[in-house]
C-alpha cells in the first residue's frame, strides 16, 4: 500500500495528495482494482485482447498509408 508522509512541516497537503497519486499510478492499483471489479472469463480476456490487437494493426495500417501519401 502506498504511504506518503509529510517530508517538512512546510509542505503543504495538496503537495503530499500529488505525490499521494503519483505513487498510486506508477503501482497501477486503481486499475487493478477496476480489473478485479468483475470476474472476467479467460476466453473472453482472450477476445478482448485479440480484438485490441486488430485495431492496433489497423491503426499502424492506416498511419503507414497516411505517411505515403503525404510523401507525394
Amino acid at each position: 500500500m502506498a504511504k506518503v508522509q509529510q517530508k517538512n512541516k512546510y509542505e503543504s497537503f495538496d503537495q503530499m495528495f500529488r505525490r499521494f497519486k503519483r505513487l498510486v499510478d506508477e503501482e497501477k492499483i486503481i486499475q487493478e482494482v477496476r480489473d478485479r471489479k468483475h470476474y472476467e472469463k479467460p476466453s473472453v480476456r482472450r477476445k478482448l485482447e485479440k480484438a485490441a490487437a486488430c485495431k492496433r494493426h489497423q491503426r499502424k495500417v492506416q498511419n503507414e498509408k497516411n505517411a505515403r501519401l503525404r510523401q507525394y
